[in-house]
């Protein structure tokens, strides 16, 4: 029986797969066929490829907008010509007996003339949604249910589908007016999931708060004291929590004196909120800047996780813990939402950071001053001023130019990945196979395995350096839960608290997933450690992804002035040496992306993790390659950034 029902769905697949279409009786319609376009869609469309607005199991959506009409559409693509088929005209039936409940089919491309970078070649179909509700949930969910499809790179054709969105099935300016508003609904309630995660910009107050709370972190012995205990522990972590209570009163008087004086004569209990709001200003000025207290944050969450347990709570007679304030929280509590519904404030918080040139940022400069005037000209009210409109939209500026910063080295790195190697060509320069052994390799890949092991890896890096303030504030929840129970154990890199990271785990699968769907066919592991020995814990993930900005910086500033001392007569000879400029940037670069990215971390180093770490022993072993010279010439001083405040 089983082979029966096995060699009828291998028939109705092969018959789906040659003819192009699906027999009548399945999906009967009393219409006109769909209308099938053989020609590419960047004829008629800018498709954005690069950032997915929805997905599921069988695909992904992203946005385009119509290079002549300017519709902005939802644009669903395909990989497999036999889901592909299914979906046109499951979409072309019901969209005629169901128009209130389904999305009206459009128009169908089917080509495999396009050829993308990541090596996807879609064949595209076009849909319109009829009802605003329906879209408007798919992206505020990031899901599309299983109207989803795979979005791979194996051969043969496929098929994309785009959406408009548009309200009703309306024609002439009623359509145009549906389309504009629609958009704008998305694009405020994306703007409005994003900004959950922005952490508010500290204030002057704030700032003097963060130095005490840094000067206490400083001198207290907490973690030196508490994790070696395993006697009377409670006693221990009570002692300690109360010693650096009394250090942020003594340090608070030289800031605040007076009121100060008032805080002492109480108990500590009933100084909870002081204690709190300074801990939360540390943990949100951390989230901002990674780089800065990287000796002290570890003392302060581990802490503080301490101070969740019901048993201590129980002794200090308090709550340590609040939540970080964000742009989101904040402009809730003033009843502003309504701010972030306006076009101006994505103006006035423009990245001017990536700009070509100096004419260009004077003139976004300028833009996002007349964007940020226009604000509060509207917006000002009584409960929601001029200044609380600047922090507002200095805090979400700050983090748009922080993830320019860290994911744009990532965007540089695969832009030299497809500059300099071709993944079905190669030549003896730029041939990027390893063997096992070879370089301390633990993988064996041809060199298209190896060119799509590396694209993949930095793909997955770029989004979780573009979502890298959603996994601080997972990591934060994960590590500060409510009697979190954790093992401390000596993990090979030292002693740690051993816990689970539920919200961290449940982030990672969802950006893991989207990266698999763009990429398609997945090479080496996609198991992402998390709990366990070689990431105990969430602040030990967080602290891990925060080291690829720092990698790839110094990687890229090298590439880049290279041609700088091409040119330099006092450099030029020692650059030809080389080969010259490109011969010497292909070279480096070749070196990277092979033994970088050749398994030399644990578990064999295709694992998520072990990707990253393989990539830092290759940067350990950085002074023993023949063109550190080079780096040292661009002015590289290390990978790992300064540990000063």
């Amino acid at each position: 029986l089983l082979l029966l029902l096995l060699m009828i769905a291998h028939h109705q697949h092969k018959l789906i797969s040659e003819t192009g279409n699906v027999k009548d009786e399945e999906y009967p319609d009393d219409t006109s066929e769909p209308l099938f376009i053989k020609k590419p869609i960047e004829d008629l469309y800018n498709v954005d490829w690069s950032h997915c607005i929805g997905g599921s199991t069988y695909g992904a959506v992203v946005f385009a907008t119509h290079k002549e009409t300017k519709e902005v559409r939802a644009v669903k693509y395909m990989e497999e010509s036999a889901f592909a088929y299914h979906e046109v005209y499951m979409h072309h039936y019901l969209s005629k007996h169901c128009p209130d409940f389904v999305v009206n089919m459009y128009d169908v491309f089917v080509n495999t003339l396009v050829q993308r970078k990541d090596g996807i070649d879609p064949t595209l179909i076009t849909c319109k949604p009829v009802q605003t509700v329906k879209l408007h949930s798919i992206c505020s969910n990031n899901t599309v249910g299983d109207e989803s499809i795979i979005d791979g790179a194996n051969e043969g054709e496929k098929l994309t589908t785009t959406a408009t969105t548009t309200a009703t099935d309306t024609k002439g300016k009623e359509s145009g007016k549906a389309v504009g508003t629609t958009v704008k609904l998305l694009r405020s309630e994306m703007y409005r999931e994003n900004v959950k995660f922005v952490p508010l910009r500290l204030s002057k107050r704030e700032r003097e708060l963060l130095k005490v709370l840094e000067g206490a972190l400083r001198v207290s012995e907490y973690t030196d004291k508490v994790d070696v205990r395993c006697w009377k522990k409670t006693d221990i972590i009570v002692e300690e929590l109360d010693e650096i209570e009394e250090l942020l009163l003594g340090l608070n008087g030289c800031v605040n004196f007076k009121k100060t004086m008032k805080m002492v004569k109480k108990p500590l209990g009933k100084n909870a909120k002081f204690f709190r709001d300074v801990f939360e200003i540390g943990r949100r000025y951390k989230t901002m800047n990674p780089d800065k207290m990287r000796t002290t944050y570890g003392k302060l969450l581990h802490m503080l996780q301490d101070a969740q347990s019901s048993v201590i709570k129980s002794y200090i007679e308090m709550e340590l813990v609040s939540p970080i304030k964000t742009v989101y929280s904040f402009l809730e509590e003033k009843n502003a939402l309504h701010l972030l519904e306006d076009d101006n404030i994505a103006e006035a918080t423009h990245d001017t950071s990536l700009s070509s040139s100096k004419k260009e940022s004077a003139d976004l400069v300028s833009n996002r001053q007349t964007a940020l005037e226009e604000l509060k000209r509207k917006h000002v009210s009584d409960t929601l001023t001029e200044e609380d409109i600047d922090l507002v939209v200095h805090s979400i500026t700050d983090s748009n130019n922080y993830q320019a910063s860290c994911g744009g080295v990532v965007l540089k790195m695969l832009k030299y990945l497809e500059m300099y190697f071709d993944p079905h060509n190669s030549t003896t320069s730029t041939d990027l196979h390893i063997r096992y052994g070879m370089n301390r390799s633990k993988l064996n890949h041809s060199h298209k395995q190896q060119y799509t092991f590396v694209l993949q890896t930095l793909t997955l890096w770029k989004e979780i350096t573009q979502q890298m303030f959603r996994l601080w504030y997972a990591s934060d929840d994960d590590m500060l839960r409510e009697n979190v129970r954790y093992t401390l154990c000596n993990t090979g890199q030292g002693l740690n608290r051993m816990c689970s990271c539920p919200s961290v785990g449940g982030a990672m699968r969802s950006i893991l997933g989207s990266v698999q769907r763009r990429c398609g066919s997945w090479v080496g592991l996609a198991v992402v450690h998390l709990g366990d020995r070689d990431v105990p814990n969430a602040l030990f993930f967080i602290d891990k992804y925060t080291q690829v900005p720092r990698i790839l910086g110094p990687m890229v500033n090298t590439i880049e002035r290279i041609d700088e001392l091409a040119e330099d007569p006092n450099t030029k000879a020692f650059v030809d040496k080389y080969g010259g400029a490109e011969a010497l940037k292909v070279e480096i670069l070749r070196h990277f992306f092979r033994f970088a990215f050749n398994g030399d971390g644990d578990d064999g180093g295709s694992c998520i993790d072990g990707r990253l770490t393989s990539c830092w022993n290759w940067c350990s072993r950085l002074e023993k390659t023949d063109f550190y010279p080079i780096f040292m010439l661009t002015g590289f001083q290390g990978f790992d950034g300064s540990f000063k405040n």
